[in-house]
């Protein structure tokens, strides 16, 4: 999943480098501009878009349907394993 989001701001710094403001990496610092290339640019795009979007919402679907399927379904207990127990006492 890690991977799979660094390769989604490569191909997005690289598809969006066609505009007329540079890419600025939270105000620190701007990404240089890669060489433009028509062919480059339209192929980061599709990759960016359809490869790498869908690819990040399915997980997402993928991991709330595990979610669910665990607490309304199997009834494990995994989702009381992975929250803390919250303390119901506020006095300090």
């Amino acid at each position: 999943m890690v991977a799979k989001l660094r390769q989604q701001q490569g191909t997005g710094i690289k598809a969006g480098q066609d505009r007329v403001h540079p890419v600025s990496y939270f105000g620190l610092f701007v990404i240089p501009a890669l060489p433009k290339s028509a062919i480059i640019q339209h192929t980061a795009l599709l990759v960016h878009v359809f490869t790498g979007q869908w690819l990040v919402y399915g997980l997402i679907l993928l991991h709330l349907t595990a979610a669910i399927w665990h607490v309304a379904v199997k009834r494990d207990g995994v989702l009381d394993r992975m929250i803390p127990p919250q303390n119901r006492d506020l006095r300090v």
